[in-house]
């Protein structure tokens, strides 16, 4: 049997699994090529403070509309300034929930991606010094992808070099109708004052907006939930 596949413990056939299974074979390449962090690819589960339940539950009908919403080229943006309370976690189900309803067909292609922003932004400040054509290759991938999870937008310092080159991405999916999704520890206006005027507006509000209010819940242990 393969315990490695992300759907070995709710697989109804998994008595006869093997990894010659098309939909492990299929999945296994959109998530390794998804860009998601190996904490993330594993199932999680996620029980909302009572405060979030009515967010967690939009967030449920989204994600089994996922298609639809990519398909529309929709954009989402949740936020909250408490840390640990679900977004990431929720950005990866978006992503793998993505990939469980495409995968049939796909024929091994990239249709989703991950990254984390200020690990992003890192690797463009190397790039100065060290010219990359994988890099030049990954900004217009991330400009064409099906679905964007861009996360990790916080209260950091970013130079006018920066916000160009997320601008440009941003900008581009926009205008071509494809679907991003954020996660952000900073509301409008801490959008505003970190990242200016023109991206908060490209991002903020041509997005639907998710608040989180619940406490950090990194040193609990998430419930079993259906979320």
């Amino acid at each position: 049997m393969n315990d490695k596949c992300i759907f070995f413990d709710v697989c109804q056939t998994k008595e006869h699994c093997s990894v010659d299974c098309i939909r492990y074979a299929e999945m296994t390449y959109l998530i390794n090529h998804s860009g998601l962090p190996a904490t993330l690819i594993k199932r999680n589960t996620l029980t909302p403070d009572k405060v979030d339940y009515d967010a967690f539950m939009y967030l449920a009908d989204i994600k089994d509309e996922i298609v639809d919403f990519v398909n529309n080229g929709r954009n989402l943006y949740i936020y909250s300034t408490t840390t640990g309370n679900g977004k990431t976690t929720w950005l990866s189900k978006l992503l793998k929930s993505y990939f469980n309803q495409i995968w049939a067909g796909n024929g091994f292609r990239t249709r989703g991606y991950y990254i984390d922003l200020p690990a992003f932004f890192m690797d463009l400040k190397d790039a100065i010094n060290h010219p990359s054509d994988d890099l030049e290759e990954r900004k217009e991938f991330l400009k064409n992808v099906d679905l964007l999870c861009v996360d990790s937008i916080s209260p950091i310092t970013v130079s006018e070099f920066e916000i160009n080159h997320l601008s440009n991405i941003v900008d581009h999916r926009i205008n071509n109708g494809l679907a991003t999704i954020y996660g952000s520890n900073l509301d409008e206006n801490g959008l505003l004052r970190f990242f200016g005027t023109r991206l908060k507006s490209r991002i903020f509000n041509s997005s639907e907006i998710i608040r989180f209010q619940g406490v950090d819940r990194r040193s609990q242990k998430w419930s079993t939930h259906k979320f």
